[in-house]
């Protein structure tokens, strides 16, 4: 200790001074790295939602296609949902994805395969962080296209497949019938509203959304009123055990509708989420460096 006093003392003021800078450096750049590695962070966070919320679009294919009016099932749609299949891995969703694509090959229960593609989605959500985004509007955005959207297209599939027994047939209806068809329309009506409740809380957080979701919100609202529209009368007309008016025809038409109405809505929402997050992550990026480097140009100004 002595030593290193006497050292000390034999150096020049010059020298001393300059000792003195480098030691007071050590904090000011532990302190540049700590938010270098707080941004690194964030960017990893990000850039996993982004890979997480382009997982899903493919499971999203897989989704829309088992929930389509006319039951239908495009390959395309199958091999969607093996793309993202491959990549599930990064957000513990393997099992959830796996589930999902077998069950689509059932054609037979479309009920499982609309209950597993959901799961398949949540679970893809929960695994990248999109679930956890720390940001308003893409939080909303994230809530719309992850549980949303999907919970609408199942409820309406679900409908669909209720109120067969009441359009167009010529037999008394049985109780579990009708509690099956008033089961699925309160949901997709409670579906609906939540869903439109998140869209509205992304838009009041950046108005530009209002544009740049407004045809697709547009043409889906026309389409969901006209569906819930038809199923509010069908059940006034089962209450009071009335001739039922409605037409097959109008329930397909509608039925049509609001899935090509939800596909390009969730398209919509989907992509702009992947937009902020992107915006986000080169945000960061590009305005760090310039920080931390500041930082330690202004504590060496200061020091001299």
């Amino acid at each position: 200790m002595k030593t290193l006093a006497t050292r000390i003392a034999s150096l020049s003021v010059g020298a001393k001074i300059a000792a003195i800078m480098v030691v007071l450096m050590f904090p000011i750049g532990h302190f540049a790295w700590l938010i270098a590695q707080s941004v690194q962070k964030d960017v990893a966070f990000s850039s996993l939602e982004v890979e997480g919320a382009k997982a899903v679009r493919d499971v999203w294919a897989g989704l829309a296609e088992a929930a389509r009016p006319d039951s239908s099932l495009n390959p395309t749609a199958v091999e969607a949902v093996k793309r993202a299949e491959t990549v599930s891995g990064r957000f513990s969703a393997t099992a959830a994805v796996e589930a999902f694509r077998q069950a689509l090959a059932n054609a037979q229960d479309r009920e499982a395969a609309l209950d597993r593609g959901q799961v398949a989605i949540q679970k893809i959500a929960d695994g990248s962080n999109l679930t956890l985004d720390p940001e308003v509007t893409t939080y909303y955005l994230m809530d719309a296209a992850t549980v949303r959207l999907p919970e609408i297209v199942v409820a309406r599939a679900l409908m669909e497949q209720s109120y067969q027994a009441f359009v167009g047939v010529g037999r008394e209806v049985s109780m579990t019938e009708y509690e099956a068809f008033i089961q699925a329309s309160t949901r997709f009506d409670m579906g609906l509203s939540a869903l439109r409740s998140s869209i509205k809380s992304a838009q009041d957080s950046r108005q530009d959304l209002g544009s740049k979701l407004g045809e697709q919100l547009a043409t889906f609202n026309a389409a969901a009123d006209r569906l819930s529209s038809l199923t509010t009368t069908l059940r006034k007309v089962i209450a009071s055990n009335l001739p039922n008016p409605l037409k097959p025809a109008e329930f397909d038409a509608a039925e049509a509708a609001i899935a090509a109405g939800s596909d390009a809505l969730w398209q919509a929402v989907e992509s702009n989420l992947v937009s902020l997050l992107d915006q986000r992550i080169d945000l960061r990026i590009r305005h760090t460096r310039p920080r931390a480097l500041r930082i330690q140009i202004k504590a060496l100004l200061r020091l001299l």
